[in-house]
């Protein structure tokens, strides 16, 4: 008995240390080069396979779902890689978002979750343009993406660094996409 569970323990996905690690979601006119860039922060690769990304509008103050993005073709994410979702397909993301432009909701109170698809538990998520209750980590990053100017994102600062408090996880960055 106990080497089946520390067996199916060492097996076990390590999807903790998935983190949404930088959106770009409001541009310059058109949102026609949106992403979400996903980091394995952790020593293990991550099946991303297994691995739903929920899109929440929060403007009426609860959380609506409006898109799920997922496939079964999705690849095993190494250590310190990362994978992204994006609108521009020439952008070299590792999946595309649909629609190709204003797919990622403007705010305010919006919200992405990792999910981990089998258990229905949530590896992640990220709140941006306030609180959303029920979908920030602690709370929410109280600011939005610039689309004032070229190249701005919202992102975690340092790289990939996760303290379960976005507000303090996050600000506004140039882009690295």
């Amino acid at each position: 008995y106990t080497s089946l569970l520390l067996c199916t323990l060492l097996s076990a996905p390590a999807f903790t240390q998935l983190v949404i690690n930088e959106v770009d979601y409001d541009e310059v006119g058109t949102d026609a080069a949106e992403f979400i860039e996903l980091k394995n922060t952790g020593t293990e690769a991550v099946p991303m396979a297994f691995v739903a990304v929920v899109m929440v509008n929060g403007s009426s103050g609860s959380g609506v779902v409006y898109h799920t993005y997922s496939s079964d073709a999705w690849p095993m994410l190494a250590p310190g890689a990362y994978f992204t979702l994006c609108g521009d397909a020439t952008a070299g993301c590792d999946d595309i978002l649909s629609p190709a432009s204003n797919a990622i909701q403007n705010g305010p109170m919006d919200a992405i979750v990792l999910l981990d698809i089998p258990d229905s538990t949530v590896i992640d998520q990220l709140s941006y343009e306030g609180t959303l209750t029920g979908f920030a980590e602690g709370n929410g990053f109280p600011y939005g993406d610039d689309n004032d100017n070229e190249g701005r994102s919202i992102g975690r600062f340092p790289d990939g660094v996760d303290t379960n408090d976005t507000a303090a996880d996050f600000i506004r960055m140039c882009v690295t996409l």
